[in-house]
């Protein structure tokens, strides 16, 4: 746990499985909440980055093969 400057998030949370160093999920947030909320939908998505803000979803980008990449083909 730690702070951070700069991010420019004014509520809600965010959260990802997309963390090379540390092979870890990362999650920054305004409140505990929807920190938490985040961190567990983004285990039952298997991975992927997810905005929570007042208990809901606000966006979500699933990546279920090891957290790291989609199962969508590019054209």
């Amino acid at each position: 746990m730690g702070f951070i400057k700069g991010y420019g998030l004014k509520s809600g949370a965010i959260a990802t499985s997309v963390a090379h160093d540390a092979h870890n999920i990362i999650a920054i947030g305004t409140n505990e909440e929807d920190m938490a909320l985040a961190i567990n939908e983004l285990k039952n998505m298997g991975g992927g980055m997810i905005v929570y803000d007042k208990g809901k979803i606000k966006a979500s980008y699933p990546l279920p093969v090891a957290g790291l990449m989609s199962e969508t083909h590019g054209s």
